[in-house]
Formats: structure tokens, sequence, C-alpha cells
């Protein structure tokens, strides 16, 4: 493996820290802070409100890929506003969530990424340079939060955090438009091992003792981890913002409530907006993302998230994806209005240099299938057929089907997310074509030989002809009870029988089911 001069400052850094203790570097932090004021770290009561991630393993974070995160951009790449005042370098390669101890050869790979030629800091500042010179602001700065991945050991934890903040400091000339704001401990869980737990107390207070002033630790844990979120502060972490993980599994939107009443019980600083495909199996194709983007920016209005301390952004190369003019720049924009503090929908602004949108767009429903149903939220109710309306550009259109007594609802096609089984949610960004399909139920005719009854719960027949109709391919146990005197002689139209009494019939079609019942 590559032994580089970043490993070996890495090694020295270990051993240097081995003999110290926490209240040691307090104190060694306190003797250099005369010398503070050339250094770029940031005081801790200046606390960036909205930082965006930036994984190396995605990306190399060149000025091109961090100028539309670092300032609200056109549709040519020019800077227009400001928007994120944080970006925090991480790297998803380098096994945090614990696969193994991280080790040299990680630190070693993570430092070229950070402090690369073209890149890294390097280029995040050059993004920021440019920026400062299109919006007229020439003391603009952008806050910088490095990433500790999963450490077992006190040593680790101290040596990681000082060789990033030494040599973020000594190549300041190289990015002053840039601060160092703090480190994030990269484990979405505080692990319950004693050595874990000291390793996150050792990183919090090599964080705190950083050449006199108090950087600051930040957490963004997982939705479902189970301990330590409420006591992060005894672990010395400052901020919180959760998960809420509806971008990363099967939920619904009843998540964004669950995770708004948890950031209050337990007093964090805010939640995390996750964008792109990510690890949801749900996002498949464009709406589905779409849906996802939109479903997080209407809970950050709607629960006040946008006003919070703390606003992280996942990831910086998924909005890379939503910067150029077309359906994904909605998400652009109204990322630049959470940030910017307006609320609104999401039509490009005046200087973004794409077309203005359409003020309407085309919702065309086609019902099909062989029962009969209905669909509401277009107007008039559609009941075969195919049906239209306009709606307003960007409009949430919920549509409701409903069936009548002989038929049973089937299935959607084209919705963006789909409610209750019988609900299809659409955003009008664009002409969308939905379907719906409606199944007719299937009928059972029972006929009773003879002194006896043949049925099921709520469905029998004692002599005379019954008939009742089931939604297709429902599974019915038929039961022939003989009368006072009578024995059963024969059963037909089943599936099968067990011998006995019982008919088995799958009602995949007409059915026809016979008893024949006689005297003993």
């Amino acid at each position: 493996m590559l032994k580089s001069a970043a490993l070996t400052l890495l090694l020295s850094s270990l051993a240097a820290c081995a003999g110290e203790d926490h209240q040691s570097l307090r104190s060694a932090a306190g003797a250099g802070a005369a010398a503070d004021a050339s250094l770029g770290l940031v005081a801790k009561d200046v606390k960036p409100r909205n930082v965006v991630m930036w994984y190396f393993n995605q990306g190399k974070l060149t000025a091109d890929e961090a100028r539309p995160l670092v300032s609200y951009v056109d549709a040519a790449g020019a800077s227009k506003d400001w928007l994120f005042d944080a970006v925090l370098l991480g790297d998803l390669s380098l096994s945090h969530y614990g696969a193994h101890e991280v080790g040299n050869d990680d630190a070693a790979a993570f430092h070229r990424h950070a402090f690369a030629d073209g890149a890294g800091l390097k280029g995040l500042a050059e993004a920021v340079r440019g920026a400062r010179v299109a919006l007229g602001d020439r003391q603009k700065t952008v806050k910088v939060y490095f990433w500790v991945p999963h450490v077992t050991t006190m040593k680790s934890a101290r040596s990681w955090i000082k060789k990033l903040a030494d040599d973020f400091d000594a190549g300041r000339a190289q990015w002053p438009e840039l601060e160092l704001a703090g480190f994030y401990w990269g484990h979405d869980e505080f692990a319950s091992t004693p050595a874990v737990q000291q390793s996150i107390k050792a990183a919090a207070d090599q964080v705190h003792a950083m050449s006199g002033r108090e950087l600051e630790l930040l957490w963004i844990p997982s939705f479902h981890t189970d301990t330590g979120i409420q006591d992060y502060k005894s672990f010395g972490v400052d901020r919180v913002a959760l998960q809420p993980n509806f971008a990363f599994t099967a939920s619904t939107v009843t998540r964004f409530k669950e995770a708004n009443a948890f950031i209050k019980s337990a007093g964090l600083a805010g939640a995390e907006l996750e964008l792109g495909k990510a690890r949801n199996p749900n996002l498949t194709d464009l709406d589905a993302e779409l849906a996802n983007a939109r479903a997080y920016l209407g809970a950050f209005r709607k629960y006040g998230w946008k006003d919070n301390d703390l606003t992280v952004f996942y990831h910086g190369t998924a909005i890379n994806r939503y910067v150029a003019c077309g359906v994904r720049r909605e998400i652009y924009e109204g990322l630049h209005q959470i940030v910017a503090g307006r609320p609104g929908v999401a039509q490009p602004a005046d200087d973004a240099g794409c077309p203005a949108l359409p003020a309407q767009q085309a919702v065309k429903l086609t019902v099909s299938g062989s029962g009969e149903g209905s669909v509401t939220g277009l107007g008039a109710a559609c009941t075969a057929g195919r049906c239209s309306s306009l709606q307003d550009h960007a409009a949430t259109v919920t549509l409701t089907a409903a069936t009548d007594g002989d038929s049973t609802f089937g299935a959607w096609t084209g919705c963006d997310r789909i409610d209750a089984g019988n609900q299809c949610l659409i955003t009008a960004n664009r002409p969308r074509n939905v379907a719906v399909s409606f199944t007719a139920k299937l009928p059972v005719t029972l006929n009773v030989v003879g002194n006896g009854t043949l049925g099921a719960q709520g469905f029998a027949c004692d002599g005379e002809e019954c008939s009742q109709k089931f939604a297709a391919n429902t599974a019915l146990t038929l039961t022939a009870t003989p009368g006072r005197g009578q024995t059963l002689v024969a059963l037909r139209g089943c599936d099968k029988t067990d011998g006995q009494n019982h008919c088995f019939v799958t009602v995949d079609k007409a059915r026809n089911v016979t008893a024949t019942f006689q005297a003993k």
C-alpha cells in the first residue's frame, strides 16, 4: 500500500497524542490562543446553518462541481446568489459504518482527496473566489467540516482530527476563502462499546481544544438509531441533525411527522434533507426521485425545519444534477428558496437562464379493465375510457379511485406516489399520463341436491340455487353439511376436496359447485 508523507505525519501525531489526557489538551489550547487570529478557524458562536455534504468517492470536488453548491447558479453556471454556507467533506469508501477500523492507508487516501491539486479544498476555494467576484462580496467565506470515520481508539480519533486541522492551517495561503468550522462524527450510530464511546469523547475534546478556539463536532444519526441521540451532549457532540431516512426506506410521509416530534423532544438542531436515489429501493425512475425531493422540500416548509439551527443537505453530487434546465431544475430552485428563507414554488428565478414554465399542464387519465369504477380529482368523475384536465403547473393532484359493489380496484400506473392503495398522487410539473384499472368480481353459484347445506362464512345455501360475487382469485373453502338422517355423496365443481366434506375453490372464473346428499 502507498506510504505517503501524510501517513508518516499521522503516525507521529498518533504517538504524540498517546500520552495526552483531556485536560492537557485544553491547557495547550489556551496557551496558543494569542496566535489564533491568523488561523482559518471559526469561533463556536459563528455556526453555519446550511451544510452540504460532499463525498470524495462520488467526485473530486473541482471548482465546477463546487460552484453550484457555494452559490446559486443559473443554467450557464454563473453565480447569482450565495447558497450553502458550509461544506462537509467525507468519503463513504472508507468503511465508516464499521466494517473495519479505519487505518493508515485510509487516512492517507482521505488526505490526498482533501488536499489534492485542483480539487478538494483547492477546488472549493476556487469556486468561492469566483463567486466573490460575480456577487461583489470579497469578504464572503465558506466553512469546512471534516469527517471523522469509524475509529475505536482515542489515539486514532485525536490524531485524525489534529492532522487535518494542522494541515488545513498550514495551507491557509492556498484557501483564504475557507474557514474550518469543525468535524463530523461519521458513524450513524454511537456504538455501545466503552472503547468507541471513549473515542467519541476523545474526538470531541480534541475538536474543542483546537488552537484555542472551540470548533464544533456534528453528528447526523439515522432515524433508526436506538441509543445515543438524546445523550449526545454527554459525548461532547455540539449539534445534531436527524436523518428522517424517508429517502432510504419504504416509508410514508408520516415519517416526517415522526422525525419532527423526535427532533423537538430530543432538542436536536435540525434535520437532513436527503436527495438523489441514494439507497432507496423505491426511487427507480425520475418521477420517483423527484417525488422524493418534493416530499422533503414540503416537509422542511411544513415543519419549519428551514428555520432550524442546522440543516444538512445530502449530498453534493445529487444537487449538481438538478442545475440544468428541465424538470430537475425545480429541486435546485426549491433548495435555493429554503436556504434563502423564501417560501414559494419551484419556478426558476427570472435570471436563472431557463425558459419560463407553462402556467398549466395537461393531466390525462385512462380507466380500463373488466370492472367498473370511478376516479375523482380531475373535476368531473371519470368512469371509463379517457379523461383529461389542465392543472396549475407544479400543483399536487390527488386522484381517488372508487369501485361499485361488483368490482374491485386493480392498479395505478404513472403515479409519483400511491397512498392507501386507491389514491394516486402526482405533481403536474409536465404533461402527465396516469392509468387505473378495475376488475369485475366473479360469481360463485352453489347448488344443493337433497337435504343439507353448502357454503362458507357469510355465504351458504340450503336447497335452492345461491349465488354471490367474489374478487378474482379469492380462495374459498366451502363446507357441505348433511341434514338429519342424510349423508354427503358427492361434491362437484371443486378444484379439490379433502375426502370429507370440504370443497376448495379458487375464483379464477365463474364457478358452479354442487353438493349432493341422500338418506342414510
